[in-house]
């Protein structure tokens, strides 16, 4: 599973039982073969396993659930199995064990290789804090140790140190303190190794999981994705081009939907499954390579997802005219080669991507493969140049012919595309090693960027005053006593919004794992057998951790609750008698008013964290999903704004800055999830329908425009702009246009911050009333550029008989064609967004 690089899929990916023969037309042939070569298929099919009958979630809480109840049964029945001179004080530490296995088993070996260094980090911290405060200062000491404690929790929570490191740091560090300011106490002799070795143990038993019964790896999910990935990728652009090219429209296009939005989510996972597998591998010889190769795999898919949306905009928007057919009998099997052809290319350098290397003969069959890509794209080329002069009189943008040269432009680009990552196969490199990643989160630690932002000193602020509370109460008033300090640094959580909700979640996984734990305990302990009472507590423990765990690990809901009753429960379960006596009654009250101490000091550290939360969040959900909406929009529109008035020059970042919208689109998602669930007191309820109708229309907007804006850059596009902007009509249309645009704003910003229970003022939809949609305006300026173009080519009859371009994608019309299909595409989105929000008004 992990050994040497393509041995899960090696001999499947190397082999080839025969010479590659192409399935491809070529020029002069009448009969295509449209559909994807049944061996290649094959060899995917191989790869990615056999389907899933169960939803994957289940499945996965199933396996994870058994395996964190197996290795704590595991921990459990070593007890006997252990030397006889075993120190007492590694005994009373196997409690311990149960958060370490919990909090670092999660995913696959490479997530959980990760959680371990952080559990190891963050126990290190701790344990180096009590060494330096028992080093330079006297014990017995409250003010030291409460001068120690506030530095240390406030350093550790403002780093920028992942969260499982804070968590372990500050879990150990009440106690450790606390026991240096408590008189005539000090750590047992070995306690700090103690520690120490609790996690390692705890760490491998987590690994061990990860291994048995079969190995949950990242680079075999990554693998298995890319795998599934380039099939239905292949599919979906399969099944596009026949039904665009088909002569009448069917239902079977909304199914395809619902196919992309799940190869979107594969290939979300995907892209987590590759940046994890750095942890399996450290990027060392050929892990670095397959890693490096899956990488560059996942920007493909990004980008022929963008495609394949701008795509479906084709399709949905084809009314399948005669004219439509005209256009696109003449190259229907061209087109139906050509995408079958690249699926097969795709796929196929899929395969070689997963096995990380590419020998010689998968090197020729790649070279023929890209060889037909090239050849069909021209043939495309030569095909539509021909039907666009008799369907066009020689220009192409016809509103007749506009969508189709749209498509074929688009078509030759993921061609393009496909073929540029199969070329780049045999020279990407693995870029992370271990020393540079090291520095590199080191560094990260004091990036004071984050370190000063807003969110992170709230989040200080928050916890920070919850921790140091609870310590000083157990310090002055609980004579001495951490638990409270200590329940709190478990429940730390980076999570903004809907405070009270969390932890109302947060009480009933930690009250519910306390209480049943003991519940289980008790109940055990009064069995007459102290046999039977280690037997039935390995079983109980077993049980208890399969479902608590199953819980963490399957439901996106409830996940946090089942991760804290394992933790909470399971340290209660594994908790080791000290007497091999039958227990009394007596001894057993003992215990439920431990117990019940226990209880107190959990709700007295909850009410604070929760009252902190309240009082000190920074903005409510439904305030950050807002801003994060309204900035996405934003970003978006002020760019296109930017290039509509100053023309190329405003392109340079143009990706970088459209990244960053789906980000805060993103964002914009989680933050309407957890404001739903917000209490909103005096204010309105929560508008989640509007919410998510307006980031997915953002969304396909910020989609459209980014095509608009790729019509208009690289070196094919040099003049576009220049011979749209010069032309008169552009002027009015532009004008009009960022008026539409500026009400749009406007308006959602109005309506999104319309929080009251009372009707917003009517004033508010005053100039949406005299925003009408712009498609006679767009097509003026269309006519002037075919007008203009025109009169290019009477001025120069011999430029019409210059050799047509090898691929559409570099055809300046084609390209015209999907600049203004998509600048009509935008007008459409701002009427659908205005309408939207005046529907929720």
């Amino acid at each position: 599973f992990c050994g040497t690089p393509g041995h899960a899929a090696g001999t499947l990916l190397n082999s080839r039982e025969a010479p590659y023969v192409s399935m491809r037309m070529h020029a002069g042939d009448k009969v295509s073969c449209d559909q994807i070569d049944p061996q290649l298929a094959e060899r995917l099919d191989k790869l990615i396993g056999p389907p899933r009958q169960w939803r994957e979630k289940f499945t996965h809480g199933l396996s994870f659930g058994g395996r964190v109840g197996a290795v704590c049964a595991l921990a459990c029945a070593a007890r006997p199995f252990l030397p006889e001179d075993t120190p007492s004080i590694y005994i009373a530490y196997m409690p311990a064990l149960i958060p370490a296995i919990v909090y670092t088993l999660y995913g696959d070996l490479a997530t959980t290789m990760m959680y371990a260094v952080q559990g190891l980090l963050g126990t290190g911290l701790a344990c180096a804090n009590h060494l330096l405060i028992d080093h330079l200062s006297v014990s017995d000491s409250k003010v030291t140790s409460v001068v120690d404690f506030v530095i240390f929790t406030v350093v550790v929570l403002a780093l920028n140190m992942n969260l499982n490191v804070k968590i372990f740091a500050l879990s150990w560090t009440p106690y450790f303190v606390m026991t240096h300011a408590k008189p005539d106490a000090d750590l047992v002799e070995g306690e700090l190794t103690a520690v120490m070795l609790s996690q390692v143990v705890g760490s491998l038993l987590a690994l061990l999981a990860t291994l048995l019964p079969w190995p949950k790896t990242a680079f075999g999910d990554a693998r298995r994705l890319a795998a599934t990935t380039a099939k239905e990728t292949a599919e979906l652009f399969l099944f596009l081009a026949k039904y665009y090219c088909g002569s009448e429209p069917h239902l079977d296009i909304h199914m395809w939907n619902s196919h992309l939005q799940a190869q979107r989510n594969l290939a979300s996972r995907m892209k987590v499954a590759t940046n994890a597998a750095w942890w399996e591998g450290f990027d060392l010889g050929g892990w670095g390579q397959t890693r490096a190769l899956l990488g560059r795999h996942v920007l493909l898919l990004e980008q022929m997802d963008r495609r394949l949306g701008v795509l479906k905009v084709c399709a949905q928007r084809e009314e399948f005219s005669e004219s439509h057919q005209k256009a696109m009998v003449p190259v229907r099997a061209i087109v139906a080669d050509l995408v079958c052809a690249m699926g097969e290319l795709l796929m196929d350098a899929t395969l070689c991507a997963a096995d990380g290397r590419i020998n010689e003969a998968e090197k020729q069959t790649m070279q023929q493969r890209i060889g037909d890509v090239h050849k069909l794209v021209k043939e495309l080329s030569e095909a539509w140049g021909k039907v666009r002069k008799t369907l066009a009189h020689g220009v192409g943008l016809a509103r007749d012919v506009r969508t189709e040269g749209f498509f074929i432009c688009e078509v030759s680009r993921v061609a393009d595309m496909v073929v540029e990552f199969a070329e780049e196969l045999h020279v990407v490199q693995p870029k992370d090693n271990m020393c540079k990643v090291a520095c590199g989160s080191l560094r990260n630690w004091f990036n004071m960027e984050v370190i000063t932002s807003p969110a992170n000193l709230n989040f200080v602020l928050r916890n920070g005053l919850g921790l140091i509370i609870s310590f000083l109460l157990g310090l002055f008033v609980w004579d001495f006593n951490h638990v409270a300090a200590g329940y709190l640094a478990l429940m730390l959580s980076q999570k903004p919004g809907a405070a009270l909700h969390s932890n109302l979640g947060r009480m009933q996984g930690t009250i519910l794992g306390v209480l049943v734990g003991n519940v289980l305990f008790t109940n055990l302990v009064a069995l007459h057998s102290p046999d039977v009472v280690f037997y039935c507590q390995c079983v109980a423990l077993f049980l208890f951790e399969c479902f608590a765990n199953f819980i963490y690990h399957s439901s996106e809901d409830f996940g946090n609750i089942g991760g804290l009753l394992a933790v909470f429960g399971g340290k209660v379960l594994l908790r080791v008698l000290t007497t091999t006596r039958i227990l009394e009654s007596q001894d057993i009250l003992t215990m439920e008013g431990a117990a019940y101490e226990e209880f107190f000091y959990l709700v007295v550290g909850l009410a604070l964290l929760t009252s902190l939360d309240m009082l000190l969040l920074q903005k409510p959900a439904s305030c950050m999903a807002r801003e994060a909406l309204l900035i996405g929009m934003t970003k978006t529109l002020n760019l296109f704004e930017a290039f509509l008035v100053d023309g190329e020059s405003q392109l340079e970042d143009m990706d970088k800055t459209l990244n960053g919208v789906e980000g805060n689109l993103a964002s914009a998602s989680g933050f309407a999830s957890e404001a739903n669930n917000e209490p909103r007191w005096h204010k309105a309820l929560f508008r989640k329908t509007l919410f998510d109708i307006l980031i997915e229309q953002v969304d396909g907007l910020h989609m459209d425009i980014r095509t608009v804006l790729h019509a208009f850059s690289g070196v094919h596009s040099h003049g576009l702009y220049r011979l749209v902007s010069s032309q008169p009509a552009f002027q009015v249309w532009r004008t009009k246009f960022l008026k539409r645009v500026h009400t749009l704003q406007d308006l959602v910003r109005k309506v999104l911050e319309h929080e009251s229970v009372l009707k917003l003022d009517v004033e508010v939809i005053q100039e949406v009333r005299s925003s009408t949609p712009l498609q006679g305006e767009l097509e003026s300026l269309v006519a002037e550029v075919i007008a203009e173009l025109q009169a290019e080519a009477n001025a120069s009859p011999k430029k019409d008989a210059r050799e047509q371009p090898t691929s559409m994608a570099a055809d300046r019309v084609c390209r015209l064609c999907t600049a203004f299909e998509m600048l009509d595409r935008v007008d459409r989105d701002i009427s659908a967004m205005l309408a939207s929000s005046l529907q929720r008004i």
